[in-house]
């Protein structure tokens, strides 16, 4: 019987199974994340949403961020068309 692992946690995630994202929703930045150094961190059992809110944007320096397992998507200006 295999054990069962509480969703949302590093451990659910596994070691570059799943990619991971620091998503900024401030600004809109984002960045990979590296699994491995937020475990050595915080612990396999950390969940996401712990985590989250110790995370800063590099780009702004907000501390409103939040951990996705895919790539956000870009988004862009309807009257210029450029990447915001």
């Amino acid at each position: 019987m295999s054990k069962r692992l509480p969703p949302n946690t590093l451990a659910s995630i596994g070691d570059g199974a799943l990619p991971l994202y620091a998503h900024c929703l401030r600004c809109r930045h984002w960045s990979p994340v590296k699994v491995l150094e937020l475990a050595k961190r915080f612990g396999w059992g950390a969940g996401l949403g712990d985590i989250a809110p110790k995370l800063r944007c590099l780009s702004c320096g907000s501390k409103n961020c939040e951990l996705v397992t895919r790539k956000p998507k870009e988004s862009r200006c309807s009257r210029c068309g450029r990447p915001y």
